[in-house]
């Protein structure tokens, strides 16, 4: 806690880059679970691969497989029943009716449609392709891999302009936070401070939902505030002026000079003091009263 106060009391800079730091860890956590969770599922995808290859586009028509419905179906274990996906090429028509298609993607003879609820995308084929039947788990696995490394550098950018956006907002919190407590503090210990809860609440509630424990953004705004109020209590508050209590005597003001005129300073205060020692000796001449000499 002593290491903390003391970030936050005698650091420097807005926190920006424990927020680039975290930002990263948890984007380096996200896609290394999607590579290593995805490789489970590249098996599947070769099956779906061997139901639906091999498909062939000459001159913008798919030639192969010709005047076919197939619908690719997931099988989980081979008891199971299979399950039908959203998938399905269908080369007896060139279009389709798009009010009467669900969620899915749909090839015809002359035309490639993503539906997603009330979106339909259109799109003409054209040139030649050739997708030939064979074994494509290597290149499932390089795909993965590249799918990967571009998630962990959008997510990184992407999180750390969420988390600084923020870090401002529980800054701007912390002002009414430090009102009740009646401390004092300047931007840049808010953003330290605000940096700080934020990382911690994020770290405690993704610990949370990993062992299924869910909760809402109330609550973790909530907590988030506790935290800084608990971080404000045992900061002492910090004055954004320097006071000066007492007159400035000679010898702070001596300290911010340098040694040559220091050393001249000093002939100054012996050549003063010689000067009033040789006052002091001095004796004032007598004065003769009138009134003696009137009496004689």
């Amino acid at each position: 806690m002593k290491k903390l106060i003391n970030y936050i009391s005698a650091g420097q800079g807005l926190g920006l880059k424990l927020i680039l730091i975290f930002s990263g860890l948890v984007s380096l956590v996200f896609a290394a679970y999607i590579r290593i969770s995805g490789a489970a599922l590249i098996p599947y995808a070769q099956d779906i691969a061997d139901q639906m290859l091999p498909i062939k586009i000459e001159n913008g028509i798919v030639a192969e497989p010709a005047k076919t419905i197939k619908v690719a179906h997931l099988r989980i274990t081979e008891d199971a029943d299979p399950i039908a996906l959203p998938f399905i090429i269908n080369t007896t028509v060139d279009e389709l009716n798009t009010n009467e298609l669900s969620s899915g993607i749909y090839l015809t003879r002359t035309a490639f449609y993503a539906v997603n609820k009330n979106e339909v995308r259109l799109y003409k084929l054209e040139d030649n392709m050739d997708l030939p039947k064979g074994d494509y788990r290597e290149d499932f696995k390089s795909a993965l891999t590249y799918t990967s490394i571009a998630l962990f550098v959008i997510g990184w950018i992407s999180l750390f302009i969420m988390y600084t956006a923020l870090t401002f907002f529980y800054a701007g919190c912390s002002y009414a936070v430090s009102a009740i407590f009646s401390k004092r503090y300047n931007f840049n210990t808010r953003m330290r401070i605000s940096t700080l809860c934020l990382i911690t609440t994020y770290i405690l509630f993704m610990t949370l939902d990993w062992l299924g424990l869910e909760s809402g953004k109330i609550v973790f705004f909530i907590t988030a505030i506790a935290i800084q109020s608990a971080i404000m209590h045992k900061l002492p508050s910090l004055q954004n002026t320097i006071e000066i209590s007492e007159e400035p005597t000679i010898d702070t003001i001596d300290s911010a000079w340098p040694e040559e005129k220091k050393e001249k300073k000093k002939v100054k205060k012996i050549s003063d003091k010689k000067k009033t020692t040789t006052k002091k000796i001095t004796t004032p001449k007598k004065k003769t009263s009138v009134r003696k000499k009137a009496d004689k």
